[in-house]
């Protein structure tokens, strides 16, 4: 109960922002770090990264966000799939269902990144933030 209240006011300060999100994962992202990981505009992975939303593992509902955020991102019976059944996936799954946009060999996912980053950031940013909000 006391990392819900952070983790979820985190959530609400990233879906006010005027700013495109961007989130490298390398690793894991489970449960509350899947959740998060959801909010992003653009999310690069790592190859080898696995995603699982977990919190059906420890008999949960999700939260952070995710109930809300996941089925957006890769439509309903995808979501309820995915956060029923707590299996884990790989990032050509992830990928596959959008969950992701990129995956990248780990020693070029620090670059991506920053390029993307340097990219957005040299373009119509008011635009950006407004296309984001919308």
């Amino acid at each position: 109960p006391r990392l819900l209240a952070p983790l979820n006011e985190a959530v609400a300060l990233l879906g006010q922002l005027d700013a495109p999100v961007i989130a490298k994962v390398h690793g894991a992202a489970a449960g509350a770090g899947l959740s998060l990981m959801l909010q992003a505009d653009f999310v690069y992975a790592a190859e080898g990264t696995r995603f699982n939303l977990a919190y059906i593992n420890l008999g949960a509902s999700c939260d952070v966000g995710a109930s809300w955020a996941l089925p957006r991102i890769v439509g309903l019976r995808n979501a309820l799939e995915i956060a029923m059944l707590g299996e884990t996936l790989d990032c050509a799954q992830a990928q596959r269902l959008s969950l992701i946009n990129r995956v990248l060999p780990p020693a070029e996912l620090d670059a991506a990144v920053q390029q993307l980053a340097q990219r957005l950031a040299a373009g119509p940013t008011v635009a950006l933030g407004h296309m984001r909000r919308l």
